[in-house]
């Protein structure tokens, strides 16, 4: 389980924009690669995650978590957190082979939100990045492709490609195997409503971060 900004699409301050550009450069990957290089994951299921309760995608560890206890947990820590705005400017392959798309956020409320969640939950996984993950190489391409693909992503240095105002976030899990998963809500949370329970949502159709971790580069 982990909370995550998602689904994308419901930020309606830029989430349909970035996600039709980020399927714009997801298409371009491809044309270089063509079939059977990348993995791409579901455009549905592209989210930036904000903290992992647990790392292990296994069921039998994952079904002793108390999702009651850790609602309570999550609304404290998101109690008074105000809203912010997260840009993705540039899209970077790391040294496994993945396929991101990397940003920053503008204020230091994430990191405050983060931080909270760090210190509430025992075992649980503290990302830093701010990033999506478009998909991951199951083949090596070959150095024409590689070549070509450099050429692409140089337009993408510092390039925006959207930006999203985030007003809520998503307690969610990944549903069956590692390697065909999907993701599935548990609950949103909205910002300012801090007297209201999380509850599932109907289905829908710090200071400025701006590093990147050790392991991601840019072609």
């Amino acid at each position: 389980p982990f909370i995550a900004h998602w689904p994308l699409v419901d930020y309606h301050q830029g989430g349909q924009e970035l996600v039709k550009e980020l399927a714009r450069t997801r298409d371009g990957i491809g044309r270089i690669f063509g079939s059977g290089v990348v993995s791409w994951t579901a455009l549905e299921y592209w989210h930036s995650s904000i903290f992992n309760i647990r790392r292990s995608m296994d069921p039998e560890i994952n079904k002793e978590i108390n999702h009651e206890e850790m609602q309570s947990k999550l609304k404290d820590a998101l109690t008074g957190i105000r809203p912010y705005t997260l840009t993705f400017n540039r899209i970077l392959i790391n040294d496994q082979g993945t396929v991101l798309a990397v940003g920053y956020v503008d204020n230091d409320q994430l990191t405050i939100l983060r931080d909270r969640l760090y210190r509430n939950i025992s075992g649980a996984h503290r990302p830093d990045a701010i990033h999506i993950t478009l998909g991951r190489m199951i083949k090596n391409p070959i150095e024409a492709q590689l070549n070509e693909l450099k050429k692409f992503l140089e337009g993408y240095r510092e390039y925006t490609l959207g930006s999203i105002l985030v007003n809520f976030t998503t307690y969610a899990e990944f549903i069956g195997p590692v390697t065909n998963s999907s993701m599935e809500e548990i609950y949103r949370y909205e910002f300012g409503k801090t007297s209201s329970p999380m509850t599932k949502s109907a289905p829908s159709a710090p200071d400025r971060v701006t590093a990147v971790p050790a392991g991601l580069k840019g072609f």
